[in-house]
This record gives structure tokens, sequence and C-alpha cells, in this order.
């Protein structure tokens, strides 16, 4: 879902219309997207998916793991384009969820 968010702003029809396809929420697109993103977190910690921040991945490491992040294959087909200081700033959201 932290990726979902970071990629809202280029991808908020297409994640609109998968929330209307699959009877989400209502109202602006902007409130169908956030509902999409909102039932993938739900539905992430119902099957048992572990939050990041409890994976244990220690801080000083995000830099490390934003860089991989950067250069993964995967980086081209995202929705929006990221680059190392946004995969950090991802890392950073998902580490303080629940704070």
């Amino acid at each position: 879902p932290f990726v979902m968010e970071f990629n809202l702003p280029a991808a908020e029809e297409r994640y609109a219309d998968l929330a209307r396809a699959i009877g989400l929420g209502e109202g602006t697109q902007e409130n169908m997207a956030r509902c999409l993103i909102q039932e993938v977190r739900q539905l992430s910690s119902d099957i048992g998916i572990p939050r990041f921040r409890d994976l244990g991945v220690p801080e000083d490491r995000f830099v490390e793991v934003a860089e991989k992040s950067f250069s993964n294959n995967s980086n081209p087909s995202n929705a929006r384009e990221a680059g190392r200081d946004d995969y950090l700033e991802i890392l950073r959201r998902a580490q303080a969820e629940g704070d």
C-alpha cells in the first residue's frame, strides 16, 4: 500500500477503476482510489503479510535497500518514476506505520 500511495498521482484513475470493479467506496475518483489502497492494506493484514516494520530491517540499512530498489528491473514499469530518495521515503513511511 505504501508504493500504491506513492503512485497515486500517476495511477489514481486506474485505482479508482479497480475499486469500482470490486465494489468499493463511492464518491470522487481520489476517494475511490484511496478506498482501494485501504482495501489492499486490510487484505495484507487479513492474510498475514507482515508489516515492513515487523521485518526488523534496521534503519541504517534503508539507504542500501533504497539503492537496490532503484536498480531493480521492475522500476521502469512503475506507474510513477521513482528515484532513490523516493524509495527511501517509502521505506520510512512503511517503518512508521502505526506510529
